[in-house]
Protein backbone atom coordinates (compact mmCIF):
# COMPACT_ATOMS: atom_id res chain seq x y z
CA UNK A 1 0.00 0.00 0.00
CA UNK A 2 1.37 3.44 -0.88
CA UNK A 3 2.47 5.74 1.91
CA UNK A 4 -0.38 8.05 2.88
CA UNK A 5 1.41 10.35 5.30
CA UNK A 6 4.86 11.79 5.66
CA UNK A 7 5.39 9.58 8.72
CA UNK A 8 4.49 6.51 6.67
CA UNK A 9 6.98 7.62 4.04
CA UNK A 10 9.69 8.06 6.67
CA UNK A 11 8.99 4.61 8.09
CA UNK A 12 9.11 3.06 4.62
CA UNK A 13 12.36 4.93 3.98
CA UNK A 14 14.02 3.96 7.26
CA UNK A 15 13.00 0.29 7.33
CA UNK A 16 15.27 -0.92 4.48
CA UNK A 17 18.04 1.45 5.60
CA UNK A 18 18.28 0.41 9.25
CA UNK A 19 21.18 -1.98 8.58
CA UNK A 20 22.88 0.50 6.27
CA UNK A 21 22.61 3.11 9.01
CA UNK A 22 24.56 0.96 11.44
CA UNK A 23 27.09 0.04 8.77
CA UNK A 24 27.81 3.72 8.26
CA UNK A 25 26.35 4.08 4.77
CA UNK A 26 24.73 7.31 3.68
CA UNK A 27 20.95 7.47 3.85
CA UNK A 28 18.91 9.07 1.06
CA UNK A 29 18.55 12.83 1.28
CA UNK A 30 15.32 14.40 2.50
CA UNK A 31 14.61 15.48 -1.08
CA UNK A 32 14.96 11.89 -2.31
CA UNK A 33 12.63 10.67 0.43
CA UNK A 34 9.99 13.26 -0.40
CA UNK A 35 10.33 12.41 -4.09
CA UNK A 36 9.68 8.74 -3.32
CA UNK A 37 6.75 9.67 -1.07
CA UNK A 38 5.27 11.91 -3.76
CA UNK A 39 5.59 9.11 -6.32
CA UNK A 40 3.99 6.64 -3.90
CA UNK A 41 1.02 8.90 -3.24
CA UNK A 42 0.38 9.62 -6.93
CA UNK A 43 0.77 6.05 -8.20
CA UNK A 44 -2.56 4.23 -8.49
CA UNK A 45 -2.76 0.93 -6.60
CA UNK A 46 -1.97 -2.14 -8.71
CA UNK A 47 -4.59 -4.81 -9.16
Amino acid sequence: MPATTVLDAIHLWLRPNETAWYEGHDLPTFEQVMSQWSAATTTPPSG
